[in-house]
């Protein structure tokens, strides 16, 4: 993760915690996302 970026965001709202929160489960929603993704991909393959 950038950091820098995410600090950046954060220093231009109001509840930078609130927020700083929110996106770190966001991206870690979007992790376990792609992981099943991928066992689901493994599981059932083009053949």
């Amino acid at each position: 993760m950038r950091e820098d970026v995410l600090e950046m965001i954060l220093t231009a709202t109001r509840l930078p915690a609130a927020l700083g929160l929110d996106i770190r489960a966001f991206i870690a929603a979007l992790n376990v996302a792609r992981d099943r993704l991928r066992s689901v991909f493994d599981r059932y393959t083009a053949e």
